[in-house]
């Protein structure tokens, strides 16, 4: 069922100035991303599945969060506090600090290496999307 979500068809990926390109390659490779974290979701029980991009282990873009009411507010206190004024770029969500300081060693986040992630190269919440949904979900 999951995998009728997914499509082999060539994607159209257009942008303004850009001649039209079909994505067959790149649509067969989210593909196979998106069966890798669906077949995750499908045999384990954490709330929340991604994979990591350039900047940061939470890709918002291959995402899935199992539904539950906790974290959903939970999630909804973190961004009133946010809008309170505790997030900056140095301390990030809640004040709790740079990334190296606040991402506990259990975390698999360290698994990948210092040097790939831009969040671990800055040190800080000034990656893509830290302020947003990519730093939030973190």
């Amino acid at each position: 069922a999951s995998a009728a979500l997914l499509t082999r068809q060539p994607l159209p990926l257009s942008m303004s100035g850009v001649r039209r390109v079909y994505g067959v390659e790149l649509a067969e490779s989210l593909t196979d991303d998106w069966l890798h974290i669906l077949h995750c979701a499908e045999r384990r029980n954490e709330s929340l599945f991604t994979l990591a991009d350039h900047s940061t282990p939470v890709n918002t873009a291959f995402m899935i969060v199992k539904p539950s009411r906790q974290l959903y507010l939970q999630g909804i206190d973190v961004l009133k506090r946010a809008a309170a004024g505790s997030f900056n770029d140095s301390h990030g969500w809640d004040l709790a600090g740079r990334p190296s300081a606040a991402v506990p060693r259990s975390d698999d986040s360290w698994k990948i290496s210092k040097f790939r992630l831009e969040m671990w190269k800055l040190d800080a919440w000034k990656f893509v999307c830290a302020a947003l949904d990519q730093g939030h979900f973190f």
